[in-house]
């Protein structure tokens, strides 16, 4: 290594920094940028490296083992280095890191040890949180410096600071052109979300927004997505657990779903998926599509998951309701929409309002209001409906309703949901409901569609 620029900063009142950058030049020519924070706008997330090459870039989510690149999260096995130097100690095992090759890492360490104590932030440009100081702006400001080899004060800081960081990448489902939904993976969640991919935003044709992510009443509510509260234990529904005689209940017992694979199908996507047990442990895995496609003056969102144990034994499904909180039955294929939409109502072919509809048994089950009707149609498998309308606007097939389900090898369920503007009458919503399901699974009426194969609380195989 030939020479190491510094730029070390503090926000916080301390000796160290906790923001700055480092160039390096090797002896070959090579420079390479360094900048880091622990000051970053982000309460929810799990730390990474963004990551720039020549031709790419990538973040690292280190703490997940988890690359993302072009959009893609793939999980990898950890490779662990303190048993690499036990094996090399006790057996003579070649070490994966050693000694001669960490040189310019402790000449880096060196030259931050004898620089200058770190320069103070402003407190202008510093905002106080109830546990912690943030810089706004300076995940953006990292990034840009890295992309351009660049250093923190090359880019102006800290009078830079306040810009707005890019999206997350998003996967977009269309219908004769028109954008209808956003997927989205994020890396901004913390394990208390159970992360999942979600639909969100989600449209009608005429552009207003029908679903609903993180809202106050429920901040691990994410939009359109397939949760479940209880798969052998983990909560991959996030938030509070109910445990039997003592109520919700906020545990370390949160899984996640990593997606391994995403690919493009005729009008939408298809996925595979593991889901993870907080211990690390791949409960189950998934493959789940999902494609967008037109009806008569709406669109209509088609989504079919298979969950597959990955432990050599059944999967054992469970709700609150299961535990004793009646009513309680929610976890599958779920839906939040927006709270603040006027006029909601729900209602099924035999039935109307929450009371009535609330886990009844029925092929379809329209949710309403003034600006937009959802028409939900369960093309694989037939389960009770979960459904909130008074507290706040949600609906799903409940997959385990009041009772433990149990999944011996796999389970397949399929819905289909029509998105359409304006309040929908009754025998407008069912029509829709008939001919979607009909088209969704390949037969003129959801009447013989299957529909009815499997009782609530049973697995389709």
């Amino acid at each position: 290594m030939e020479a190491v620029e510094l730029e070390l900063f503090r926000a916080n009142d301390i000796e160290s920094d906790d923001t700055s950058s480092a160039r390096l030049r090797l002896a070959g020519g090579t420079v390479i940028a360094i900048t880091v924070s622990l000051c970053a706008d982000r309460r929810r997330t799990e730390p990474y490296l963004h990551l720039h090459g020549a031709t790419r870039s990538a973040r690292l989510f280190y703490t997940l083992d988890e690359i993302e690149a072009g959009g893609v999260r793939t999980g990898y096995d950890r490779t662990d280095l303190l048993g690499n130097l036990i094996a090399h100690v006790r057996d003579g095992a070649d070490l994966l890191v050693p000694l001669a090759r960490t040189g310019g890492f402790t000449r880096l360490l060196d030259a931050i040890r004898l620089a200058p104590g770190p320069r103070p932030v402003e407190g202008r440009f510093v905002r106080t949180e109830p546990s912690r100081l943030v810089l706004p702006g300076i995940e953006d400001l990292a990034v840009r410096a890295a992309a351009g080899l660049g250093t923190l004060c090359e880019l102006g800081f800290p009078e830079s600071l306040g810009s707005v960081r890019a999206p997350w990448p998003e996967t977009v489902l269309r219908v004769d052109g028109q954008d209808v939904a956003a997927y989205v993976e994020r890396g901004d969640l913390q394990a208390s979300d159970a992360p999942r991919p979600h639909l969100h935003p989600v449209r009608t044709l005429g552009g207003t927004v029908v679903t609903e992510v993180q809202p106050d009443d429920h901040v691990h509510h994410f939009g359109a997505s397939v949760a479940i509260s209880d798969v052998d234990g983990a909560n991959f529904w996030g938030g509070s657990t109910y445990v039997r005689d003592e109520g919700p209940t906020m545990l370390a017992n949160h899984g996640r779903q990593r997606r391994r694979t995403l690919r493009p199908i005729d009008g939408g996507y298809a996925e595979t998926l593991d889901w993870i047990g907080p211990d690390g442990t791949v409960l189950a895995a998934e493959e789940r599509t999902l494609t967008a496609r037109a009806v008569p003056g709406a669109w209509a969102l088609d989504v079919a998951f298979t969950l597959t144990s990955r432990t050599g034994r059944p999967l054992v499904l469970r709700s609150s309701a299961c535990k004793g909180r009646v009513g309680a039955g929610y976890g599958g294929f779920f839906w939040r929409a927006p709270k603040d939409s006027p006029g909601l109502d729900v209602f099924t072919g035999e039935a109307s309002g929450e009371e009535a509809v609330h886990g009844s048994v029925t092929p379809w089950l329209a949710l309403a209001s003034d600006a937009w009707t959802l028409v939900f149609v369960q093309t694989a498998g037939l389960d009770p409906w979960f459904v909130r309308v008074a507290e706040y606007p949600g609906a799903g097939p409940a997959l385990a309703w009041d009772t433990p389900l149990t999944v011996p090898e796999n389970l397949h369920r399929a819905v289909t949901v029509v998105v359409a503007d304006g309040r929908l009458a009754p025998g407008r919503a069912r029509d829709l409901a008939a001919g979607t399901a009909g088209d969704a699974a390949g037969t003129d009426s959801w009447l013989v569609s299957g529909l009815g194969e499997g009782a609530p609380g049973t697995a389709i195989e």
